[in-house]
């Protein structure tokens, strides 16, 4: 990966504050998002190992957890609860929740 070398130059005042910029800064770097996309041989291998995976990690890894997690779940959960599960992956959490409980899930 290249690094990107720049001279702050000229300054952007915002507020009482000057925030240093580079000259053409506007214009970008053409960086993109640094996300890319699977070739189609691997992104058939990803959807047809998934399953797999997924299992293992229930039975070996979270599966644990999870149950746990679900019982204190559903001895403290009322109806009247509103539920955010933050960093839920999956939203394997959501399967303890009665069907009237309001369900928020937030994942990067």
């Amino acid at each position: 990966m290249q690094k990107i070398k720049w001279l702050a130059t000229d300054h952007v005042d915002v507020g009482p504050y000057a925030i240093p910029i580079a000259p053409g800064l506007e214009a970008g770097f053409h960086q993109g998002s640094g996300c890319r996309r699977n070739r189609p041989l691997v992104r058939s291998l990803k959807v047809r190992l998934y399953p797999l995976v997924k299992l293992r990690q229930d039975l070996l890894v979270d599966g644990f957890i999870e149950s746990e997690i679900g019982l204190l779940i559903r001895r403290y959960v009322k109806p009247d609860t509103v539920f955010l599960e933050v960093g839920c992956g999956d939203m394997s959490l959501k399967r303890f929740l009665p069907k009237d409980v309001a369900y928020n899930a937030v994942d990067l």
